[in-house]
């Protein structure tokens, strides 16, 4: 696999101006970057699995309504969805901040959240999330009608304070002779790349899916720019995977091959530079001969 055309590029802020003024403290904050998986999901779908996806309320204390912050993105056919979307957050030390995470299965294109199935609903502060970092907040999602009964399904909700940083890392990444896992008369792939980030506890965070390119052992996905922030949280050593797998109808995508590398080891290798794509399967084999 080749990562050609990695570069930075950032911005000198302004410089700030002198707005302290005396007998008027600051509230102390923090910026919090907020990830969302999910695990053993009802499967409201009669004829394939549920396709997922997690709205996020904050409530306003002092109306005492659920304000509607963002969603995620829809991952089709899996009942243990990964979430790409982040959502940032200023943490108040001094405030109790309540969240609310609505999981639903997306049946069809409407923005009205009436017209898709309510999988289940999990409510905690801010704080509690901040206070498991890395190893993620995990509990148990509150369905109702047929997801009521599911004792499984849980959300994990994990957090990590954002150090402020400018740059960006513009990516152009193709791969050459995948290997084909389509055989029922097409010899092909349908690949696409995932690139998550290390954490604390040996986990990945998922911080961007490319689109998935049919029918194509030699794929050129398109350029695509992440901020450093989101990518190491300005750590250029903190170890990132991309991984290539091929897309299925059923959401069962099929693993190509991946490798770990480095923003340090990216931006110092320049253009054209060439990564081997390591099958996780044909090592376990080759580590158990």
């Amino acid at each position: 696999m080749s990562v050609a055309g990695p570069s930075t590029g950032w911005q000198l802020p302004g410089l700030a101006q002198n707005t302290f003024t005396p007998g008027h403290a600051v509230d102390p904050t923090s910026t919090v970057e907020i990830s969302i998986r999910c695990s053993e999901l009802e499967d409201m779908d009669v004829f394939s699995k549920s396709d997922p996806f997690c709205v996020l309320y904050i409530k306003d204390m002092k109306s005492k309504q659920w304000l509607c912050y963002g969603k995620t993105e829809t991952i089709d056919n899996t009942l243990d969805p990964q979430f790409q979307k982040k959502f940032v957050l200023h943490y108040k030390f001094e405030e109790r901040q309540l969240l609310r995470f609505d999981v639903y299965d997306s049946d069809n294109d409407s923005p009205n959240l009436e017209d898709h199935d309510f999988i289940g609903s999990m409510e905690c502060s801010l704080g509690e999330a901040i206070t498991q970092q890395g190893k993620g907040l995990t509990r148990h999602l509150v369905g109702s009608g047929k997801s009521a009964t599911n004792k499984k399904q849980t959300i994990t909700i994990t957090s990590e304070e954002l150090i402020s940083n400018k740059e960006h890392l513009n990516l152009t990444i193709g791969a050459t002779k995948l290997d084909a896992k389509d055989w029922w008369g097409l010899g092909s792939s349908d690949p696409f790349l995932t690139i998550s980030k290390s954490g604390e506890y040996g986990q990945w965070t998922v911080v961007h899916r490319t689109e998935v390119l049919k029918r194509n052992l030699n794929p050129n996905w398109k350029p695509f720019t992440l901020s450093i922030t989101s990518l190491c949280n300005a750590d250029h050593q903190r170890a990132l995977k991309f991984s290539v797998e091929d897309w299925n109808l059923n959401g069962s995508h099929s693993h190509i091959g991946e490798f770990t590398t480095n923003v340090s080891e990216l931006i110092e290798g320049g253009t054209g530079q060439k990564f081997p794509l390591v099958s996780q399967k044909k090592r376990k084999k080759k580590g158990n001969k």
